[in-house]
């Protein structure tokens, strides 16, 4: 059954077509015959309303679709809301019908729409109610709790140096932070650093203040920083900075066919030889970090090597896969770099 509910320019619908109609000349008892029509009518209508809305939620749940009514059934909805305001309190409230008298029977319920499509309906042959079964619980979506985000840092790339340097001094971070702090405040009259602490890789991680400073701001004051906590390290004054690397996206490459040296490849392969390399004036970024993919049995072998390489600029990357590149001197392919998904049952590599 369809009701159209047309709303005028003020605002009220017309009402839909009635059973019967109400006529002033009809004597009293006629008139309340007429308007308990009118209220049994609104009740079936009403029933197959609520009964409706409950199969369009079921359906949106089933489908994970949000709830979208038209603007004619918010309207009408709102009307009726509107008509029945004042009388909604007393219809609220709960009322327990009188029991019936000793021996008559219980008349059977009206056959709705309502009742008809509720998952409670009433068997008339069966004993049990399908209301007192246990009903299963409805579906919901469990929250997950989002991963709590590292905040901003810093990080003084002290595993990236030469082998042959000698290694850092591990400080206690109090000494290290008074020292890169009384170093920066002739820089800036703003509170730049919040922390300094070591990482489980030996390497420092400098926090910069979240109200005055950002991580790129922060490296941008790389040799003043450098030079307040090199000798708090044990190594010389002379010793140039190692890398800063802040929390920026890596965009990685890879390079095929890059020429293997004669020499050991740790002395020979070294992220200032990498670097000349790939960058230049026009490039957009830096050269991150860079190692190589070639098994190291491979790599004895073999004439050419693997090398992986990450950039901070999205743009110096593709350039290089687009046009290639070149590396000690051989012309090499540049492909995106793509991780190898490990299988679940294949053991971890040592």
């Amino acid at each position: 059954m369809r009701i159209e509910v047309c709303l005028d320019e003020f605002g009220e619908g017309a009402r839909p077509a009635s059973p019967a109609f109400f006529d002033a000349s009809n004597p009293p008892i006629d008139a309340q015959i007429h308007l308990l029509t009118h209220h049994k009518h609104l009740e079936s209508l009403l029933d197959s309303v609520l009964a409706t809305l409950t199969l369009i939620q079921t359906s949106e749940t089933a489908t994970n679709s949000a709830p979208l009514y038209s603007p004619h059934s918010v309207a009408v909805f709102h009307l009726i809301t509107k008509k029945i305001s004042s009388q909604i309190s007393p219809l609220c409230r709960e009322t327990t019908p009188a029991p019936p008298p000793s021996g008559e029977p219980l008349s059977p319920p009206l056959a709705t729409y309502a009742t008809v499509t509720s998952p409670l309906t009433t068997e008339p042959n069966n004993s049990k109610s399908v209301a007192s079964a246990p009903q299963p619980d409805p579906p919901h979506h469990v929250a997950h709790p989002r991963a709590r985000e590292r905040p901003p840092c810093v990080v003084i790339r002290l595993d990236r140096e030469p082998a042959h340097l000698p290694r850092a001094v591990r400080r206690s971070p109090a000494a290290l932070y008074e020292a890169a702090s009384a170093a920066l405040s002739s820089a800036s009259s703003n509170r730049l650093l919040a922390g300094i602490g070591w990482t489980k890789g030996d390497n420092i991680s400098l926090h910069p203040d979240p109200d005055t400073c950002t991580p790129k701001l922060l490296a941008s004051h790389s040799e003043i920083i450098w030079s307040a906590i090199c000798p708090l390290l044990g190594l010389p004054d002379d010793r140039p900075p190692p890398m800063f690397d802040t929390d920026e996206k890596w965009h990685s490459v890879v390079f095929h066919g890059v020429p293997r040296p004669c020499t050991d490849l740790n002395e020979y392969i070294t992220h200032e030889r990498v670097n000349s390399w790939v960058t230049s004036a026009s490039s957009q970024g830096k050269l991150r970090e860079f190692s190589i993919l070639s098994r190291p049995t491979d790599a004895k072998a073999g004439k050419t090597l693997t090398l992986r390489l990450s950039f901070s600029s999205q743009a110096d990357a593709e350039r290089l896969v687009q046009h290639g590149g070149y590396m000690f001197g051989a012309a090499c392919r540049v492909s995106h770099y793509r991780p190898k998904l490990r299988s679940p049952s294949s053991p971890p590599s040592p």
